[in-house]
């Protein structure tokens, strides 16, 4: 009977009858572009992928719907692990790598998709434990120091109705001095709960007085800080390190002004919200950087978007104010948008062609090597998007409005 019972649970797991995991499910051809391979199993070959390439996110607490630290925990979850890495949904990497290289992205190879799916197909074997890695946790990157650690001034919960929330905050650094900053690190609170963060400089008058009209610490803020801001400086997404500029580069604060901290707070898998306090590391650089950087825009803000579009194409265009370099982008749509792409004449910037409103940040060009613009070159941006409602969409800060924006992180000649 007991023979029985194992053979029956066969699927989920042996470990109670002494005996190693194997798959039940039948063999499954390759897809299109994918290299089945033999002999791949789960301590040599697939946990070190997993350690650096999902354990940002997929650990307990963490914000992926599942952790994914050990082998009992990737076997369970193995047929939905190797469907996302074998569609290019995770881990979530937005740029295609044919456009431009950008830094510490997470895209995984192909030897690397083909590992995963092989382990699967194989009815994902554990191995022996003596190949695992020697390191078992993903190694800290740290900022070089801290000068600054900002922290709102208080926790927040989103209401227990929501199942995602977008609040902003203001993070006062209390600057008696101009400062450059040239790196930032997010901390999240609520680990489990924070699935992206935005941040922008803003008047210190102007944020806590949009702070002060609600009675909890900062205010709802979709699609944006809702607030005139200078732009951004940089976001975060789970698993990402913290922000370096590029070398010598780095963005003035004047004495007085603060960040607005936009958090966006998902809770797609369940359970009770968590009280967050999101805080944020910032790093000043000792002298003035060589390379003032500033953060210009292109956008369109006009467009009307027809019931039942499908690929409906938005231009937004920018002319270069002077000679510069630029060293990082960040697009920005709302949750109709299906591709975004930055481009000159002759040179692609970025190109997202499956664009997901939940996966946005601050892209920086590979080895800090900003793009040369010339001055009056010719910037065109592309926003594709399917309005599959029966209402027209136009731009706005409503989760029902749209944009078609992109920011860059530039600096003179």
């Amino acid at each position: 009977m007991k023979r029985s019972l194992c053979w029956s649970l066969s699927a989920l797991s042996f470990a109670a009858c002494g005996q190693s995991h194997t798959s039940m499910l039948p063999p499954v051809p390759p897809p299109a572009g994918v290299t089945k391979l033999d002999g791949i199993t789960y301590y040599k070959d697939v946990q070190p992928i997993v350690q650096r390439s999902c354990q940002g996110c997929h650990v307990t607490g963490g914000v992926g719907p599942f952790p994914l630290t050990t082998y009992d925990e990737a076997f369970q979850n193995s047929s939905s692990v190797s469907s996302a890495v074998v569609g290019h949904r995770m881990p979530p990497w937005k740029p295609a790598d044919n456009c431009q290289k950008f830094q510490s992205s997470r895209a995984l190879s192909q030897d690397a998709i083909n590992t995963i799916y092989s382990w699967v197909a194989d009815g994902a074997p554990a191995g022996n434990p003596a190949d695992a890695p020697a390191n078992m946790t993903p190694s800290k990157v740290s900022l070089d120091w801290v000068d600054a650690t900002v922290t709102p001034s208080g926790s927040y919960t989103p209401a227990s109705n929501l199942s995602t929330d977008y609040h902003c905050f203001v993070l006062d650094p209390k600057l008696a001095t101009d400062r450059d900053v040239i790196g930032y690190e997010v901390i999240p609170g609520a680990k489990q709960n924070v699935h992206h963060v935005l941040l922008y400089p803003a008047d210190a008058a102007v944020a806590q007085a949009a702070d002060a009209k609600t009675p909890e610490a900062g205010w709802p803020c979709f699609g944006g800080p809702g607030i005139k801001t200078s732009s951004t400086i940089g976001g975060w997404v789970p698993g990402s390190p913290p922000t370096k500029y590029p070398a010598n580069t780095g963005i003035t604060l004047p004495a007085g002004q603060v960040l607005v901290m936009q958090v966006h707070y998902d809770n797609h898998h369940g359970g009770a919200w968590s009280a967050d306090q999101t805080s944020v590391k910032l790093q000043y650089a000792q002298t003035p950087v060589a390379k003032k950087a500033a953060i210009l825009s292109v956008q369109n803000s006009s467009f009307v978007i027809p019931p039942g579009a499908t690929n409906y194409a938005v231009i937004g265009n920018l002319t270069a104010p002077g000679d510069g370099y630029v060293y990082g982008l960040l697009p920005h749509a709302h949750q109709l948008g299906r591709r975004m792409r930055v481009e000159t004449m002759d040179t692609c910037m970025i190109d997202i062609p499956d664009w997901d409103f939940n996966w946005q940040q601050f892209y920086f060009y590979e080895n800090n090597q900003g793009l040369p613009v010339k001055k009056g070159t010719q910037i065109k941006l592309t926003c594709v998007y399917d309005n599959p409602t029966s209402s027209a969409v136009i731009w706005g800060e409503s989760t029902t409005d749209e944009m078609c924006l992109n920011y860059f992180y530039t600096t003179g000649p």
